[in-house]
């Protein structure tokens, strides 16, 4: 018989043979982040499961038709390939926003057979949303800026928020609003124009990402215009 241990997913066991215990470790929720690797393991704690043979199998659901179809498992999508007693699907192999359902068929060395199903889905993004600044000129070191979401919709909640400006955070948290902040000044010879970058990511770990433009120019410039 084949039996699962994991971490909120959802499992249904059918079929006699060797007892195995079909694990996931990372990841294991009944929505993924398809930008991570999905682990699941099989493993079989007595020695009458030597010499069996495993058979990996992978669905997902067409949902104008409500009908399973089959994915070919491609030797570039995984790190161990279709017989082998564990599976790890890579990083991007696949689509977000889909459900998907992975067996896993075993036959024992006198015949027996029994399979598991994994049933799970990758989420997709936050959609729906927008965000802006308070201001959209200013000068470096002086104005203060601030930045804000609005509308953005998931169902895997709490939505976070981080707010850079090229590699350094403004402020990270589920608040849609930045602290206020002042900023550098964008370079001259691109009309200082900086660049800020809106990550708003899921409960998965799923992101979108809202880019914005603003002007901060150097003080002297405020200083010529005087």
């Amino acid at each position: 018989m084949i039996g699962f241990i994991a971490n909120k997913t959802h499992f249904i066991n059918y079929g006699w043979c060797p007892f195995h215990l079909f694990r996931c470790f990372v990841d294991c929720g009944s929505t993924v982040s398809a930008s991570n690797k999905f682990r699941v393991t099989s493993e079989c704690p007595n020695s009458a499961c030597n010499g069996s043979v495993y058979k990996w199998h992978l669905e997902k659901l067409e949902e104008e038709t409500a009908t399973w179809m089959n994915v070919p498992i491609l030797p570039n999508m995984t790190s161990t390939g279709v017989t082998a007693k564990n599976m790890i699907i890579k990083q991007k192999a696949l689509p977000s926003s889909t459900n998907f359902r992975l067996s896993l068929f075993v036959t024992s060395l006198i015949g027996s057979e029994g399979f598991g199903v994994l049933e799970f889905e990758t989420a997709g993004k936050p959609y729906g949303g927008d965000c802006s600044a308070s201001v959209q000129e200013g000068i470096a070191l002086e104005t203060e800026f601030t930045f804000e979401c609005q509308g953005w919709e998931d169902k895997n909640t709490p939505l976070t928020y981080e707010f850079r400006v090229g590699k350094d955070t403004i402020s990270y948290g589920n608040s849609p609003k930045s602290v206020s902040t002042v900023l550098p000044a964008g370079q001259e010879e691109d009309d200082f124009k900086l660049v800020i970058n809106v990550y708003i990511k899921n409960s998965v770990g799923v992101a979108a990402v809202k880019v914005l433009h603003i002007k901060v120019r150097s003080s002297w410039y405020r200083i010529l215009l005087a």
